[in-house]
């Protein structure tokens, strides 16, 4: 294949919108992260519990979760901003979750680095009832099926990213989010309209 072959191969991958389902979206607190130190220590429910104790909500951090096909896309807010940082966290990579009754509505999630070298517990509060039960469905779901995905839910739309270049840890932005606004609560959508700088389109 000659120079401009390739070059013109290149701009049509570029130029192809990616586009992922959306299973549940809706918003949530991490309120602590709980580093394990010791390479070696395997999860361990007492010790996650025991740890609440120790966490300090003021110092929570707003995310957006969009629950996907085979991954959480996160957005992570920078505090009293509508700034924010992109994450994704794929299902193969959360090891355990517990929903524990000595803290209403947070999930802790035993979470293993990309590499896999390290391993820390993510402590996620959801204010909204239906979405904490929603989410504990959805990862019963993921740690039942063999790869770790999602598929026996209701598809309520879609994330577009522009390219697939914009897939790279350098894009900045998550994504164009179109919804169907009969699966989404009111306050999520107001607040996505009002808040998300990638000008989501909600159907109606």
């Amino acid at each position: 294949m000659t120079t401009n072959e390739n070059n013109n191969q290149l701009e049509i991958n570029q130029s192809i919108n990616y586009t992922e389902s959306i299973y549940h979206l809706c918003y949530g607190y991490l309120i602590h992260d709980l580093k394990i130190k010791n390479k070696s220590q395997l999860f361990d429910r007492n010790i996650a519990e025991n740890e609440i104790d120790h966490i300090k909500p003021i110092c929570s951090i707003r995310l957006l979760l969009l629950f996907c096909k085979d991954c959480l896309r996160i957005k992570r807010y920078i505090t009293n901003t509508n700034r924010y940082k992109r994450y994704t966290l794929y299902y193969k990579q959360i090891e355990v979750y517990y929903f524990t009754p000595y803290m209403k509505n947070v999930i802790i999630l035993g979470i293993l680095s990309p590499n896999g070298l390290k391993r820390s517990y993510q402590y996620i509060y959801i204010k909204n009832n239906d979405d904490h039960f929603k989410i504990q469905t959805i990862l019963n779901q993921i740690f039942e099926n063999s790869l770790k995905i999602l598929t026996n839910m209701p598809i309520i739309g879609q994330l577009i990213i522009k390219s697939f270049h914009n897939e790279s840890i350098r894009s900045k932005r998550l994504g164009q989010i179109i919804l169907d606004d009969l699966h989404t609560s009111n306050d999520v959508v107001n607040e996505i309209k009002e808040n998300d700088d990638s000008n989501p389109i909600i159907n109606e």
